[in-house]
């Protein structure tokens, strides 16, 4: 690779480029990360497709081709994932339970350019590498009665992979409208959790909690003797989530 960069660097001046692009995640699997409710044969259990990584995603990359044919790329997306709701109703009780992503991608990444004049394909592989947080959201009606809960994941972090390819449209020698597409292959676990709301009938609860009904530490190894105080968090086995998605993305990029 390195002996590829000083050759066709030595071919063709170098150029940087800045995209900008707005990109929405697709997903074609469905995954409930915490399971249906099917012990209760007299509840009814509806799940909408469930992926925490689709959603709408606005989209920067940094570029610097070392020729036309070969260039690498820093990209950054910000996604602010669709919400995903399970509803669970049996007899009169009816719950409610809503998840969603906010996630900060960075994605290093290689080019390979076709070179071409007015419509020039390229390709690019690299890492993504997701930080962020997931909220759920929980609500509980039975009769008049009616309770509301907001949990947050946090430190939520992982690395998986991502390829793609593209096609961009030359306006001028220095501004192109691009359009690509790209097939991301990521997983994260939080580190820790926290109860941000819990209301009843209206009333706050939250602050009768002791702290290790409210707050949960993430952990690979769970002691089930540890004996730990109220006042300190909980601790779990550290969950997985997948954020496996299919990306289009529409932008322009500007060359200087």
């Amino acid at each position: 690779m390195v002996c590829v960069l000083l050759y066709t660097t030595q071919q063709m001046n170098a150029q940087a480029y800045l995209s900008v692009g707005i990109g929405q995640n697709l997903c074609f699997n469905s995954n409930d990360p915490y399971g249906l409710y099917g012990d209760n044969k007299n509840a009814i259990t509806t799940l909408k497709s469930f992926n925490l990584g689709r959603g709408f995603e606005p989209r920067f990359n940094f570029g610097y081709m070392f020729s036309k044919y070969l260039g690498a790329e820093l990209g950054l997306g910000y996604l602010l994932g669709q919400k995903n709701e399970r509803t669970f109703v049996n007899g009169s009780e009816t719950e409610v339970n809503t998840m969603y992503s906010r996630l900060l991608r960075i994605a290093p990444a290689i080019v390979i350019s076709a070179g071409y004049g007015k419509l020039n394909p390229y390709g690019k592989f690299g890492l993504n590498i997701g930080m962020g947080k997931i909220v759920t959201d929980y609500s509980s009606v039975n009769g008049t009665n009616k309770e509301e809960a907001t949990w947050v994941d946090k430190g939520v972090k992982g690395m998986g992979m991502f390829g793609g390819f593209g096609v961009e449209y030359f306006i001028t020698k220095k501004a192109t409208l691009y359009l690509e597409a790209q097939a991301t292959n990521l997983s994260v676990s939080p580190t820790k959790g926290e109860l941000t709301k819990l209301e009843y009938n209206g009333s706050d609860e939250l602050s009768d909690l002791n702290t290790i009904d409210k707050e949960t530490e993430y952990v690979k190894e769970l002691n089930s003797m540890e004996n730990i105080p109220d006042s300190s968090p909980d601790k779990e086995l550290k969950p997985t989530f997948s954020f496996g998605t299919n990306n289009f993305t529409l932008g322009f990029r500007f060359r200087f």
